[in-house]
């Protein structure tokens, strides 16, 4: 869940699956890299349904699913719609590999 630090809305980020890392060493050094292969990417903006507008951080709902929500949390009755990719609000360009999240049917 982020938060806008200008305009205070709230987005949720989802994945297709959960994110896997594999472990390996470079140059002596062990790390990590994020498996990455066949994950959407989703974005969630949160909607205030009796008033219509974007969810701010202060409100009640954000507050409870800021204490509950955790990463990794499944989030049944939402799907990523590959055929609505989010666009860059400059170019008016599809962003790579990001979608709108709608109500699953």
């Amino acid at each position: 869940m982020r938060v806008n630090a200008n305009t205070k809305n709230v987005t949720i980020y989802v994945t297709s699956s959960p994110r896997q890392q594999a472990a390996l060493e470079v140059l002596g050094f062990a790390m990590a890299l994020r498996v990455q292969d066949s994950i959407l990417n989703g974005q969630l903006n949160l909607v205030d349904p009796k008033t219509g507008t974007s969810m701010k951080s202060d409100h009640p709902l954000v507050k409870k699913m800021q204490a509950s929500l955790k990463p990794g949390d499944a989030m049944p009755g939402l799907a990523i719609n590959q055929d609505n990719p989010v666009v860059d609000l400059e170019t008016g360009e599809p962003l790579r590999n990001l979608y709108w999240i709608e109500a699953a049917v």
